[in-house]
């Protein structure tokens, strides 16, 4: 909240303000006095760091999601004025990044639909495609589908994140009534706010803040469903991988799949709730035809083929003087 309120005041981008802290440009400062050839930036609102690096570099630039799309998409979805001007001056800003990136920058997107929309600003420079990555950790046990009294249900993902905010809430409202009889929902996530833990004890939910790595894959092992209940965005790509390369049915929304061609077995796809009952309880075991075939699609996505991928653009990339 302070964050947000001082990068309305001082006509800041929220984003930049709060992710890049001051511990941040200090790390930078002593990590540019080593010798390096290459820069990898995440995402556009980090950017303003450059200015810290020296030249001669190779210059890539992971975008993550089509950044106005998800700003336009948070500002449709709230009605606070503050915030709504806040995600416009962040497409103005995002925009403008693009547009002051050198010539020879390689600009790493997560789908082709991405790299697609990026390309109609700037295509001058290179747009490469590298999907989202994952573990491969597929469970030697599922829980039982066909004895179960309560399913248990799983959502993972940040609950600083407003998307990831929002999603719970509509999942609250328009999913969890017509599914609470049936399911057992945990929800696993980094920094929640006292609104998501609040909303967890109303609902009857089991809020695990901050789980280790290993506590996440026992997570995982445990559940029937992974969900992505989103009800706007890019998609939740990464957590879909995820579940998959556990071996773990996916329940998803359209916006929580979108992004994604050519989807295993294991995952459903609907923006009805309906659906998700249906394959809730008509879900008696898992084939293991359809279990391989989740584990061979999140295997594409597996970060050591990803990491090759990058190395080779890295190869390519040309030095920016």
């Amino acid at each position: 909240m302070l964050a947000a309120l001082v990068a309305l005041a001082g006509g800041q981008d929220y984003w930049t303000l709060k992710m890049i802290r001051p511990g941040v440009r200090r790390a930078l400062a002593t990590a540019v006095q080593t010798p390096f050839d290459t820069v990898i930036v995440n995402f556009l609102y980090v950017l303003p760091l450059l200015k810290q690096v020296p030249k001669p570099y190779r210059l890539l630039v992971e975008t993550h999601n089509y950044d106005s799309a998800i700003y336009r998409q948070l500002a449709g979805n709230t009605r606070n004025p503050g915030l709504r001007a806040l995600c416009r001056r962040a497409v103005a800003n995002s925009e403008r990044a693009l547009r002051n990136l050198p010539v020879g920058t390689v600009l790493i997107h997560v789908s082709d639909r991405d790299a697609e929309l990026y390309e109609r600003h700037r295509p001058d420079l290179k747009h490469v495609v590298v999907e989202n990555g994952t573990a491969i950790k597929p469970r030697k046990l599922a829980p039982n589908y066909g004895n179960s009294d309560k399913r248990v249900l799983l959502f993972v993902g940040s609950l600083s994140a407003k998307m990831n905010q929002d999603a719970l809430l509509y999942f609250a409202k328009d999913f969890w009534p017509r599914l609470r009889q049936l399911g057992e929902f945990r929800v696993v996530g980094s920094l929640p706010t006292n609104q998501m833990r609040a909303l967890c004890a109303l609902e009857g939910w089991t809020l695990h803040e901050n789980a280790s790595d290993q506590k996440l894959d026992q997570l995982y092992r445990e559940a029937h469903f992974s969900i992505l209940p989103f009800a706007y965005g890019e998609g939740s790509k990464l957590k879909l991988f995820e579940a998959c390369g556990h071996g773990v049915p996916v329940l998803a929304t359209r916006s929580g799949a979108v992004g994604v061609p050519h989807l295993p077995p294991l995952v459903t796809v609907s923006d009805e709730v309906d659906a998700w009952l249906a394959r809730i309880t008509e879900t008696r075991s898992l084939p293991e035809t359809a279990i391989a075939q989740t584990l061979a699609f999140a295997q594409e996505f597996s970060w050591k083929k990803l990491a090759a991928k990058i190395a080779g653009f890295v190869e390519q990339a040309p030095m920016i003087v």
